[in-house]
C-alpha cells in the first residue's frame, strides 16, 4: 500500500506530462521509411558468353552480380 499510492500518482503526473498516453498512435502523422535505392540488376552470367579473350570481363561481371545478391540479401523486409 505504502508503494502503490505514489507509484499511481507518478504515473498519473507522467501521463499528464504526455510521456505515457493510452490513445493509440494518430496514423496522420506517421511516415514510412522509404525503401534505400537499388540499382538494377547486372546482366546473368551465362556460360556461352565466356570466350578466352574476355574471361577477366566476365569474371567481374560474376562478382558484381554476387554482390547484388549480397546487398539484397542485407536489405530489412518492407
Amino acid at each position: 500500500m505504502k508503494r502503490g499510492i505514489p507509484a499511481a500518482l507518478l504515473l498519473g503526473m507522467l501521463m499528464c506530462v504526455g510521456c505515457i498516453t493510452t490513445a493509440p498512435p494518430d496514423p496522420t502523422k506517421m511516415t514510412v521509411k522509404a525503401a534505400p535505392y537499388l540499382p538494377p540488376p547486372p546482366p546473368l552470367v551465362t556460360p556461352d558468353r565466356i570466350t578466352p579473350t574476355n574471361g577477366h570481363l566476365i569474371a567481374q561481371s560474376l562478382t558484381d552480380e554476387l554482390d547484388y545478391e549480397a546487398r539484397l540479401a542485407t536489405m530489412p523486409a518492407p
